[in-house]
């Protein structure tokens, strides 16, 4: 009954990707409050709803979303290219320790700041 439901009203509407990253996002969420609650011996769910830490739940998101849409368009597809490239502009960030300063002014702002100067 619910593969009837889902070929008939869901496929081909966009909901699979939606509920893709949805999921993606609630099981990264979980996986933050259990970790935490076994390394260090406490449950704090407000943490569910908390965003940094790993896993990141943006990262999730987007790689679900960019992999849906994949398996439904196509790997060759001019979707999955726009997808992937948004969901690299995402997991670039979340996965750079020490990103790179947005300008040549901020660069030199963090060495003034780091060196105790103004510039």
């Amino acid at each position: 009954v619910v593969k009837e439901f889902v070929l008939e009203y869901v496929s081909g509407t966009g909901l699979e990707v939606i509920t893709a990253l949805l999921l993606a996002n609630f099981i990264a969420q979980l996986i933050k409050v259990i970790n935490i609650a076994f390394r260090k011996r406490i449950i704090r769910p407000s943490l569910f709803f908390a965003t940094g830490g790993m896993p990141s739940s943006h990262s999730s998101t987007v790689v679900a979303m960019a992999t849906s849409v994949g398996l439904i368009d196509g790997f060759l597809s001019t979707t999955y290219a726009i997808a992937v490239c948004f969901a690299n502009s995402f997991t670039s960030v979340a996965t750079t320790a020490n990103p790179l300063p947005a300008s040549p002014a901020e660069a030199a702002s963090i060495v003034a700041l780091s060196a105790n100067k103004l510039v």
